[in-house]
């Protein structure tokens, strides 16, 4: 069931749905209670109520997700996780709701490790307050721990709510998809639905589907339609959903860089911070990460050889005497597996060579973890991947 199917249940019948997940997940309803999920339920037409999608779907996906915040509520419980997790999980926007699922997971993360966690501590010459702390004996390790990409989702977000307002239902029988490129601007909107709506109508009955439809200006490729399939029970057709393509990758190292450098006050200045950064649904390459953090890489050219080596410019995050305060970046990256239907997670961490106090390798070491670490060579630091 899609976000868009869920409009057609009743009320009444859509809010035992929900009920019903909070009964099969006990701890839900310390973040869900009766009041909530009722609230909930009214405003099932609104296209980004990410939230009620999750609770009453009964994807494979929404109950994965579902099933590991129980998990992670559990490993929390003992602190003061209705305090601070309470609002953030009754988030009804995918890209925010995701972005603060990220910390939950990391806090769970390492409490399941056998740190003790603290949630939001207040660091006291700054007033800030990083996402968690972990502590063991004399250790502790802040971290701030995000999707530093939730604008540029919200802005994907507002746009697929306008298409689905226009588009999310039609009198022609025909279930389709819409892959919009980063050259289509909510103006468009008005145009593109005249484009299908006329497209769809021309179909022939007999005509085998899946086909595809090109909305472009006089430039650019706007949209792509996909039209996949007729309804099996409406009786018409409707927007099946929206898929991006790597167009949408965050312009290199210094978007990046100023994403990050937006995150690093939150954490303290004398002690070893952890700064989690997550592409969400924006892509993002490991070499963009690399760039932002150690400088970009340039190539030096010997014009009595001809000869080429490549090197690093200083205008990376990590540098001497700036940033100091940060000891390493973890690149999270959480992909659904449709084939076998789980979850599965990758991290790149990025130690910090200036780093006022550094994390070893054997802190993150973890299944599915790469590491780039420094090594110091006589007078100089090698990074070298571990």
């Amino acid at each position: 069931m899609n976000i868009f199917e869920l409009k057609q249940i009743d009320e009444a019948a859509l809010l035992e749905l929900v009920r019903e997940t909070c009964n099969n997940f006990p701890n839900l309803k310390q973040v869900y209670d009766d009041d909530f999920l009722k609230n909930l339920v009214t405003r099932r037409f609104c296209f980004d109520n990410y939230l009620l999608w999750l609770l009453a779907s009964r994807e494979q996906y929404a109950i994965a997700t579902l099933t590991e915040i129980s998990k992670f509520i559990d490993l929390l419980k003992e602190g003061d996780f209705g305090i601070h997790f309470k609002d953030k999980l009754r988030s009804t926007n995918e890209p925010v709701f995701n972005s603060y699922l990220i910390e939950l997971e990391f806090a769970a993360y390492y409490k399941e490790k056998g740190y003790y966690v603290q949630l939001e501590p207040k660091i006291s010459d700054s007033g800030k307050n990083p996402e968690f702390k972990i502590t063991s004996e004399n250790f502790e390790v802040y971290f701030e721990a995000k999707s530093i990409f939730w604008e540029e989702m919200m802005t994907m977000s507002r746009i697929e709510t306008t298409i689905q307002d226009a588009l999310g239902r039609t009198k022609e029988k025909y279930v389709f998809l819409i892959y919009y490129t980063p050259k289509f601007k909510s103006g468009d909107t008005s145009s593109l639905r005249r484009f299908v709506i006329e497209k769809l109508k021309e179909i022939p009955n007999n005509r085998k589907l899946p086909i595809e439809l090109l909305f472009q200006n006089e430039t650019d490729l706007l949209a792509k339609i996909e039209v996949v399939s007729k309804p099996k029970k409406l009786p018409y057709g409707y927007l099946g959903g929206f898929m991006r393509t790597e167009a949408f990758s965050i312009p290199g190292g210094r978007e990046i860089r100023r994403k990050i450098s937006q995150k690093i006050p939150q954490l303290p200045k004398d002690e070893a911070g952890v700064l989690v950064i997550a592409p969400g649904q924006i892509f993002v390459h490991e070499e963009d990460v690399l760039n932002a953090l150690y400088g970009d890489e340039n190539a030096v050219i010997n014009l009595e050889d001809d000869s080429a080596r490549f090197i690093r410019i200083r205008n990376g995050t990590f540098s001497p005497g700036i940033n100091t305060r940060l000891s390493a970046v973890i690149f999270f990256k959480k992909k659904w597996d449709e084939g076998n239907k789980r979850f599965t997670r990758d991290r790149v961490v990025f130690h910090n060579p200036f780093a006022k106090k550094k994390l070893t390798a054997d802190f993150f070491k973890d299944t599915n973890v790469k590491q780039f670490v420094p090594i110091l060579d006589d007078n100089s630091i090698r990074m070298v991947w571990k």
